[in-house]
């Protein structure tokens, strides 16, 4: 009978230890779900006298509106001077000096009407702190796209810029970030409207043959020209002399087409790989495509031909 009084008070003292606990830890747990709303609630109150004030969270309307190609991430700086601009392209970030990462942006301005081409374009690199621009409109470009690597070899990276300024027109041009300018190191297109000589040159040659040189590598091959086997005048009036012997001829070549990162030795520094169009007494008179590798020299700061290599283009075949 004392065992089972024992028992019965053991029983007891427990009950009222466990309700005691959880009466507790409901207290407990009540104070800190009211201290974590007053927390909050301080912080929202003093967050509405900062300068981005709090605001309600935004619930969606919808899932899918129509897409209007004209007007897609438009961007504003005033304080430079950008307003309803087109984030036209964007690398993400990356070491652009020795102490800063950014992201970089093209901005563009369709300033001309009837669309988002063609436009003035602007690079944008935003870093922690500060926000640099540069102005990089050389004329109306109607596509552009950028690039980042390491192309001299100083572990940051370089931003390259090709656009599209015309039919068949290309400008293609490096940027370094240094001191907090963003400064031009290359351009396909100089100032007097030259385009960069990547080194090739024409022989024509006796049965409608000819060959191709560059003079900045050991490159040198002789092609067989397939134009209109069927009409020979083409080479009569322009290849060959009244006596039939080839006469001399230049070749026109294009800026390039594609201008594009390629690590050849696979070393971490970027080489650019480059295609120009190449044609013949007229631009429509194609004759093939010039595809050359351009290598940054740290002792001149020059890019150079490091290799070239021709492919002609043969009609009817």
């Amino acid at each position: 009978m004392k065992r089972l009084i024992v028992l019965l008070l053991g029983i007891i003292m427990l009950f009222t230890l466990l309700c005691g606990c959880k009466g507790a830890n409901a207290e407990n747990e009540s104070r800190i779900e009211q201290s974590s709303t007053n927390n909050v609630k301080e912080n929202l109150d003093d967050a509405s006298n900062e300068e981005h004030p709090y605001t309600e969270h935004q619930e969606l309307i919808k899932n899918e509106i129509t897409y209007d190609k004209n007007s897609p991430l438009r961007i504003s700086l005033p304080e430079v001077g950008l307003e309803d601009v087109l984030v036209n392209d964007y690398f993400d970030r990356e070491k652009l000096c020795e102490d800063t990462y950014g992201q970089v942006y093209l901005l563009a301005d369709d300033r001309y009407g009837g669309g988002r081409i063609p436009a003035d374009n602007y690079l944008v690199i935003e870093t922690d702190e500060k926000i640099f621009v540069k102005d990089v409109t050389d004329c109306a470009a109607y596509s552009g796209n950028i690039n980042l690597c390491d192309l001299d070899g100083d572990k940051d990276s370089e931003i390259i810029l090709l656009e599209t300024i015309g039919p068949g027109g290309y400008l293609s041009r490096v940027f370094d970030f240094k001191d907090g300018q963003i400064i031009e190191i290359f351009s396909s297109i100089d100032d007097n409207e030259k385009v960069f000589d990547t080194g090739y040159s024409i022989t024509l040659l006796k049965d409608n043959k000819f060959k191709i040189e560059n003079k900045f590598t050991e490159y040198s091959e002789i092609f067989d020209y397939n134009q209109s086997k069927e009409n020979d005048e083409y080479y009569q009036n322009f290849w060959y002399d009244e006596k039939g012997n080839p006469v001399e001829q230049e070749i026109s070549i294009d800026s390039f087409l594609e201008f594009s990162p390629l690590d050849i030795d696979d070393d971490g520094i970027f080489e650019i790989s480059c295609t120009q169009h190449v044609s013949l007494f007229w631009h429509m008179n194609t004759i093939g495509w010039a595809n050359s590798v351009l290598k940054y020299n740290n002792e001149t700061n020059k890019f150079e031909v490091v290799s070239a290599e021709f492919k002609c283009y043969n009609y009817g075949m």
